[in-house]
């Protein structure tokens, strides 16, 4: 069977990609703060007693504002990327025809004679 997509629909591509995207930036945003805080210890320790107040305070809430930042970030650009790319396929499928896509069931003859 060969089908033809014409039209994607934009919010069920959008809220896959936001929540996809979200994790990944979360985890992205989760190393990315393990990694500061250790370049923040090493600069600690090279520093001496000098910066140790100014960076306990800012180290303090830097992780959490920085994974939170990530996920949204990440969530919010991939989100409305993949939705102009969406809006694009819909309005090229229309002028020029969408994918054709040939499906079927496993063990099922497609109507051709295979002897």
């Amino acid at each position: 069977m060969e089908y033809e997509i014409r039209r994607i629909q934009v919010w069920s591509v959008v809220k896959i990609v936001f929540i996809i995207f979200f994790i990944v930036g979360a985890v992205v945003g989760i190393f990315y703060a393990m990694m500061t805080a250790v370049v923040s210890n090493l600069f600690m320790e090279m520093s001496g007693d000098e910066l140790e107040y100014g960076q306990r305070v800012v180290g303090l809430f830097s992780p959490f504002f920085m994974i939170l930042f990530f996920a949204i970030f990440s969530a919010t650009v991939n989100t409305v990327l993949s939705a102009f790319i969406v809006l694009f396929y819909n309005v090229f499928a229309q002028l020029a025809g969408g994918l054709r896509v040939n499906l079927s069931v496993p063990g099922e003859l497609d109507g051709a004679d295979h002897a």
